[in-house]
């Protein structure tokens, strides 16, 4: 198995190839960091689908190109058992190279979802947490507000007494 690291380079091909292998090997917190330090925002998860689909057609036509090798016994490798299986027909072999593609975007999406439903969380958090604030400072404000007036009526009561 090869091991892609990241060059430290946000934005380049190679760092979203190492981002979308990242994302279907499960580390999402490592996809995450790669493409995009601050957060997975949307635009990279539409990135991700084009990988995703310029992946699929790659794969689609190199598996059809063996395919068409192994019906005509011109294959210079021995395939397993698992992949003989597939290279009954062609329409068997499309048939599951559609699968894991729709399988790959039923992950993207999820993580789209998951991402979408925590940036509102996180949000409706903090809007929360702004509400809370404010109506703290304002009552606060209120309370000076009141001392004050009671403190000028105390002060004009004084002076009225003097005259």
């Amino acid at each position: 198995m090869t091991v892609l690291r990241s060059t430290g380079k946000a934005s380049t091909d190679n760092d979203l190839w190492i981002a979308y292998a990242s994302f279907h090997g499960g580390d999402y917190e490592r996809a995450r960091t790669i493409h995009c330090p601050w957060n997975l925002n949307l635009v990279s998860m539409t990135r991700l689908r084009d990988l995703e689909n310029t992946y699929h057609v790659t794969v689609s036509e190199k598996a059809q190109m063996i395919l068409e090798k192994f019906i005509k016994n011109q294959l210079d490798i021995e395939l397993p058992d698992e992949l003989r299986v597939l290279m009954v027909d062609k329409d068997t072999l499309v048939g599951a190279l559609n699968a894991a593609h729709d399988c790959h975007l039923l992950a993207i999406d999820n993580k789209e979802d998951s991402i979408v439903s925590r940036a509102k969380k996180d949000r409706d958090s903090l809007i929360e947490t702004i509400q809370n604030s404010e109506l703290k400072r304002n009552r606060q404000k209120i309370v000076e507000i009141e001392q004050y007036i009671e403190q000028q009526k105390g002060e004009e009561d004084e002076i009225d007494q003097q005259n």
